[in-house]
């Protein structure tokens, strides 16, 4: 049986989870946490190890491993663990943790155990089997790591790469993933998808006489509108700069495409205070619709962009339809009962799309 490791492989491994070494260290001193070996002045403790003998016999702990559960040095040395104990009257080849380190085969668990807060937490346990010159197994080592840690990283590294870090609104990248869906899920209802291009219309000029910080807080304020006048089936995405995209699900007749797009386009233009002063801004927008303008995700996108454009520079203030020549500018519903004339149901409120979906 050949070792599982080399000997650079085990000191590689030893020297990541702060092993110490016995030729440069003294007993006393506590080896450096890779974290503060970065620079962090408090490091985050994530993993720890222990060292067993060849029946699981803990010899040797680390530091990170005591920090990590808040157990006592003198209740784990000396001692099996209960995940390693062979049952009364049991063997060892019985269970399938021995089976596999017994075959010189790294195993790997989840354990419910706490952290030193005493919360509960999940960690992942990997044993690795150390083999001596002539093939047996010497010693186990065992590496635990804070599973929570590890998930709460994951959400953080997905809502980087998908939700823009200004307004909370999902970004062009989880666009890409969701609108294929989107298009799929249409298309097997045989219903509708109406895909509204916008771009915002002077907000360079506010940029530059506001400041970014006013820009921004534009921007923020723009988001929460678009979020409330559409539906909250709708999806809202910020694409970048002060182009968004809004993906408008189920659409049933022209009209009532119509009154939604106008109700959105309408609330862009409601002034804004900007550090005391008011402002104004108004939208340009392009509406490309599946299946009858495409059903290509990209196609659509580009196709309502290229309408915002014809928009935008025939008639700003507008919006226009991929499918028509016409634009679109004043249309208004009553303000005395708006319901009897379209009898269409807007919530004001939408759930933030990005959570409910992941």
């Amino acid at each position: 049986m050949n070792p599982i490791l080399s000997p650079e492989e085990i000191k590689a491994l030893m020297a990541s989870i702060s092993v110490p070494s016995k030729e440069t260290e003294a007993p006393s001193e506590r080896a450096v946490p890779f974290a503060q070996e970065r620079g962090s002045s408090q490091p985050s403790i994530e993993s720890g190890a222990m060292i067993s003998d060849q029946d699981g016999k803990i010899v040797w702990v680390s530091e990170d491993f005591l920090m990590l559960t808040g157990k006592k040095k003198e209740t784990v040395i000396g001692h099996i663990p209960d995940f390693m104990k062979v049952p009364s009257g049991g063997h060892k080849s019985r269970m399938p943790l021995w089976q596999t380190l017994l075959k010189g085969k790294i195993f790997t668990t989840t354990l419910h155990d706490q952290k030193n807060s005493g919360t509960p937490c999940d960690f992942e346990l990997t044993i690795i089997p150390i083999l001596g010159d002539n093939g047996s197994i010497t010693s186990f080592v065992h590496v635990w790591k804070d599973m929570d840690s590890k998930i709460e990283k994951e959400k953080t590294l997905w809502k980087q790469a998908h939700i823009d870090p200004l307004t909370g609104l999902p970004n062009r990248h989880f666009l890409s993933q969701w609108m294929p869906a989107e298009i799929l899920r249409t298309q097997k209802e045989n219903s509708r998808l109406a895909v509204l291009f916008l771009d915002l219309n002077g907000f360079k000029k506010i940029n530059d006489t506001c400041g970014h910080t006013g820009g921004d807080i534009l921007l923020k304020v723009i988001s929460g509108r678009l979020l409330r006048s559409s539906r909250k089936t709708d999806l809202v995405v910020r694409l970048g700069g002060d182009e968004f995209l809004i993906l408008l699900k189920n659409i049933g007749s022209d009209t009532a495409l119509t009154l939604l797009i106008e109700r959105i386009m309408e609330s862009i233009r409601k002034p804004i205070r900007i550090e005391g002063r008011l402002v104004e801004i108004t939208g340009s927008a392009g509406v490309a619709i599946c299946p009858q303008d495409g059903v290509e995700w990209e196609d659509l996108i580009r196709k309502s962009d290229e309408a915002m454009y014809l928009s935008k520079k025939q008639e700003p203030k507008a919006w226009r339809l991929v499918s028509s020549t016409s634009i679109i500018n004043s249309i208004r519903v009553s303000k005395e009962n708006p319901s009897q004339s379209f009898p269409l149901h807007l919530p004001r409120l939408q759930e933030d799309a990005h959570k409910a979906r992941a």
